[in-house]
């Protein structure tokens, strides 16, 4: 299975706690790690690799694309001929949502954190109580969930009035969207800028899946198409 390679300078083992500490958290472990006597910063570095994938651990600069992290922490690498995928990256347990075909030519599952009609597809704790069974969003999906809504608000001002609100921009946007495959899948924003997964044509797409805009478009599709039989004049001539 396709991975990344991940290089950290001058370092000859590294704890799971450590990889946290330096924005490599969502690695999946246990990883994989080998010493290499010279790395894409071309300093004696340890190489990690997620603890499912199968590729060669080892430094071939030229087979391979690098960048810095933008924490600055340790480098992000693929095997330029065996890029990872949606599949090979996904997380056991998938939050249901909206299928979307992203710039490397995947279909990742956008989780919903915000359903027409109202409630979430996100992660939730389910208690029983003296007025029935009620559910709360899960501790760590909770800023994401308001976030998401912030998108909507943003999605019913340029319905109604085509109103750019002031406290909404394209960088929030981005962020919104790389939580929501964090969610799903084994990336951060170094994977998703390593496989160049953004771009003007599908941010707005991910960002309307986060919201459920798909079932809003069919439910208005559907409700056009009623609209059209009834009006339609009767074939019997009355």
């Amino acid at each position: 299975m396709n991975g990344f390679i991940y290089a950290v300078d001058n370092v000859d083992a590294i704890t799971d706690a450590q990889l946290a500490e330096r924005g490599m958290g969502h690695v999946r472990g246990p990883v994989r790690t080998c010493t290499s006597t010279i790395g894409p910063g071309q300093k004696r570095c340890l190489l990690v690799a997620d603890g499912k994938s199968d590729h060669k651990l080892q430094f071939v600069g030229a087979a391979q694309r690098w960048a810095r992290s933008l924490n600055d922490q340790f480098w992000i690498g693929l095997w330029t001929d065996a890029p990872p995928t949606s599949a090979s990256l996904a997380r056991s347990q998938q939050t249901d949502g909206h299928a979307i075909d992203l710039e490397d030519g995947c279909r990742w599952q956008i989780p919903c954190a915000r359903v027409y009609g109202g409630g979430t597809k996100l992660p939730s704790v389910l208690k029983m109580t003296a007025d029935g069974m009620t559910a709360t969003v899960k501790p760590e999906f909770v800023e994401f969930c308001d976030r998401a809504q912030k998108l909507w608000d943003f999605q019913l001002s340029l319905i109604a009035d085509g109103r750019v609100p002031d406290d909404w921009s394209f960088e929030d946007q981005w962020t919104l969207c790389a939580e929501a495959l964090t969610i799903n899948y084994h990336v951060g924003t170094d994977e998703i800028n390593a496989l160049g997964l953004f771009s003007s044509r599908n941010l707005n797409d991910i960002g309307a899946a986060v919201v459920d805009m798909p079932t809003v478009k069919d439910l208005m599709e559907k409700r056009l198409s009623d609209e059209k039989k009834k009006t339609r004049p009767s074939d019997d001539g009355d």
